[in-house]
C-alpha cells in the first residue's frame, strides 16, 4: 500500500495548518502537493479480458484490487507552463553568456552594426538558457502531455495517427445499444487497420478488433523502467 494513501487531503491540510512541529507541517505540505497532483493526473483501469482495459472509478479500482483482479494506474505528466505568445522566460540575473552577448553586440553597434538597445536585447535573449520544460515543449512534440493536455493524454485519431507498427494504447468507445463498455487496448496501427498486441492475446499473430469497432483515440506507451 502506498503510505500516502493512508492520509486524506483533509488530514494533510490539518497538519499543515495546525501542527506545532514545523518539520511535520513542511512534510505535510509537500505530501499534500504530491497527492493533489497525483489525483489530477492518474487514470485507473481494470482488466476485463486478455487485453481489454476499462477505465473505472477509484471505488471500483479499490474493489477490483481487493477481489484480486488485474488493475493498473496510468500516470500522466502535469500540464507544463508556457509563457504567453511574445514572451520568453529568462533568468532573473543575466548569465555570463548573456553579458558576453551584450558586450559583443554593443561593440558591433559602435562599429555601426545594429541598433541600440534592440540589437543588444536580441543578443542577450538568444544567449539566455532555456528551462528544460521549454526545451521539451519546443523539441519533444510527441510528448502526450504537450499534444493533448486537455484529454488525459489521449490523442485524437483525426488529429494525428501513430507511426505504423509503433506500440501504443488505443481506445474504442462503448456502445449503449449493444451494452459494450468503452475499452483500451495495447497494439499498433499497421497503416490500414488497428491490431491488438499478439503477445498479450496469446496468439501467434496480432488480433484484429471486433467487427464495427472504431478507434477514436490513442496514446504512446510509457517508457520502460530504468534498471535499479
Amino acid at each position: 500500500m502506498n503510505l500516502l494513501d493512508s492520509f486524506t487531503v483533509e488530514r494533510l491540510e490539518d497538519l499543515v495548518a495546525y501542527s506545532i512541529d514545523n518539520e511535520v507541517a513542511i512534510l505535510a505540505k509537500i505530501a499534500l502537493a504530491v497527492k493533489l497532483v497525483e489525483n489530477q493526473h492518474v487514470r485507473l483501469e481494470v482488466n476485463s479480458g486478455v487485453n481489454n482495459w476499462v477505465q473505472c472509478s477509484e471505488q471500483a479500482y479499490k474493489r477490483c484490487k481487493l477481489e484480486g483482479k488485474v488493475v493498473r494506474k496510468l500516470y500522466e505528466l502535469p500540464q507544463i507552463p508556457q509563457p504567453p505568445d511574445g514572451w520568453v522566460m529568462v533568468p532573473k540575473e543575466p548569465t555570463i553568456e548573456m553579458r558576453e552577448a551584450f558586450h559583443k553586440s554593443y561593440e558591433d553597434f559602435e562599429n555601426c552594426i545594429g541598433e541600440c538597445p534592440d540589437s543588444q536585447w536580441s543578443a542577450m535573449l538568444a544567449a539566455a538558457p532555456k528551462p528544460d520544460h521549454i526545451v521539451a515543449a519546443n523539441e519533444k512534440v510527441s510528448d502526450v502531455s504537450l499534444i493533448n493536455e486537455g484529454n488525459n493524454g489521449w490523442i485524437k485519431c483525426s488529429d494525428r495517427m501513430p507511426e505504423p507498427c509503433e506500440p501504443v494504447n488505443f481506445y474504442v468507445p462503448g456502445s449503449v445499444e449493444d451494452d459494450i463498455p468503452g475499452s483500451s487496448y495495447n497494439g499498433h496501427w499497421d497503416d490500414s487497420s488497428w491490431l491488438q498486441d499478439a503477445t498479450l492475446t496469446g496468439l501467434e499473430d496480432s488480433l484484429p478488433l471486433r467487427k464495427g469497432a472504431i478507434v477514436t483515440h490513442w496514446m504512446p506507451l510509457p517508457a520502460a523502467p530504468k534498471p535499479e
